[in-house]
C-alpha cells in the first residue's frame, strides 16, 4: 500500500468529525433552513452528526480501513435522499435544501475519492487494535 492511500481515512475522518460536531451544534438552525420542522428537524441533524463523529472516529483510528468510508457513503446516501425529498416540496426553504443537497453531493464525491484511493492501495493488510479481537479489514 502507498504511503499517500494508507492515509487517505485521515483527511475524511477529520471532515468526518467536523461536519458531525457542525450538525450536533448547529442542528436546530440547519433543520429550520431546510424547512423541516421541530423538533424532528433538528433530530435528524442531530443524528446525523452523531453518525459523522462516529464514522470519523472510525477513519481516523482505522485510516487504511475502507470501512469507514464505506459507512460515511451509506450515511451520505440518506443524507442525499433526505434533503431531495425536501427539496421537492414546494416552499420557502426549497432553494436552502437543494443548496444542502449540492453540498452532501460534493462531501460524497470527496467520499468516493478517498475509497478509490484506498481500494487501489490495499494490499491485503488489516488495521488491528493492540490487544483486542478486533479488526477492521481494509477490503
Amino acid at each position: 500500500m502507498s504511503a499517500t492511500a494508507s492515509r487517505a481515512g485521515l483527511p475524511v475522518g477529520a471532515l468526518s468529525l467536523a461536519l458531525g460536531v457542525t450538525d450536533i451544534v448547529l442542528a436546530k438552525r440547519f433543520a429550520r433552513g431546510v424547512g423541516l420542522s421541530e423538533p424532528n428537524g433538528s433530530r435528524v441533524f442531530r443524528g446525523a452528526g452523531l453518525r459523522e463523529v462516529a464514522t470519523g472516529i472510525a477513519a481516523l483510528a482505522y485510516p487504511r480501513s475502507r470501512r469507514p468510508i464505506e459507512a460515511r457513503l451509506l450515511g451520505d446516501v440518506m443524507d442525499l435522499a433526505l434533503l431531495a425529498s425536501v427539496a421537492a416540496r414546494p416552499g420557502p426553504r426549497r432553494q436552502m435544501a437543494a443548496l444542502a443537497v449540492g453540498i452532501v453531493a460534493a462531501v460524497t464525491c470527496a467520499d468516493i475519492f478517498a475509497r478509490r484511493r484506498l481500494k487501489a492501495g490495499v494490499s491485503g493488510t488489516s488495521a488491528e487494535t493492540s490487544g483486542s479481537s478486533f479488526r477492521m479489514n481494509g477490503d
